[in-house]
């Protein structure tokens, strides 16, 4: 198979499905000029058609942790959002949404990069930098994760900022067992940047630290996916942080 048949096949499986689950991890790497942080976190995804969801995740860094439920339910959508830099010190605010789409575009960018990957493939949001936008991509030969033999098909989805995306593709299931999302700035991409990061710290008065961001990966596993499987309210509803 090529492996634009390859993604076809598998977003098919998730945009047809009337009901997903899964359980997962995600490390995410990132790299600036003065430091490295790393965050480490484990998921879970219930998602019913047409609009009821929760999702799950618990991260842990150096120092300190955070956590996220997003629950939709109908014409209800929250996000309960906690952030615990020490013991004795932790803040949690909860926020409504009109939609589920609205929270899942708020929150992207803390989950380092697990919804936007989940609930890309369901089809529910589109973000820009998504391998189904890619410039490129092709196969790689097979390789086993978690003892799945998978499709690997890898992909340059934007040469100019350069995200690069690999995706392990079970071979009898056609689901998304490993993602790997790469951003690394490039000289270009990097001086612009600078540039309005400059003019943001002038108009604001905030002091230069003199870092900047080089480059980031991360790396999720589907450890476990469901389609189509009798899912009750209460798993939907209950939230705990």
């Amino acid at each position: 198979m090529e492996a634009k048949n390859i993604l076809d096949a598998t977003l098919e499986n998730y945009v047809r499905c009337n009901s997903y689950e899964d359980e997962g991890r995600v490390v995410e790497v990132s790299k600036t000029t003065a430091s490295e942080r790393v965050v480490k976190g484990a998921f879970s995804t219930i998602f019913i058609r047409p609009d009821l969801a929760r999702f799950d995740l618990r991260c842990s860094t150096d120092p300190g942790r955070h956590s996220l439920i997003l629950q939709a339910d109908g014409d209800s959508t929250r996000a309960m959002y906690n952030i615990e830099k020490s013991t004795a010190e932790s803040t949690t605010s909860t926020q409504a949404y009109p939609s589920l789409r609205d929270a899942l575009l708020t929150y992207a960018g803390f989950t380092s990069g697990v919804t936007p990957t989940t609930f890309g493939l369901l089809s529910e949001i589109k973000m820009a930098y998504d391998i189904r936008n890619a410039k490129d991509i092709h196969r790689l030969p097979n390789e086993t994760v978690s003892d799945i033999e998978c499709y690997r098909l890898s992909a340059v989805i934007d040469p100019e900022v350069r995200y690069d995306a690999d995706a392990w593709i079970s071979i009898d299931t056609f689901c998304v067992v490993k993602y790997e999302k790469r951003t690394t700035m490039t000289e270009k991409t990097r001086d612009a940047t600078r540039k309005l990061a400059e003019q943001f710290r002038k108009a604001e008065e905030i002091p230069d630290n003199g870092a900047e961001f080089i480059c980031s990966t991360a790396t999720i596993w589907y450890d476990r996916v469901v389609f189509n499987n009798s899912i009750t309210i209460d798993k939907i509803i209950s939230s705990q942080l």
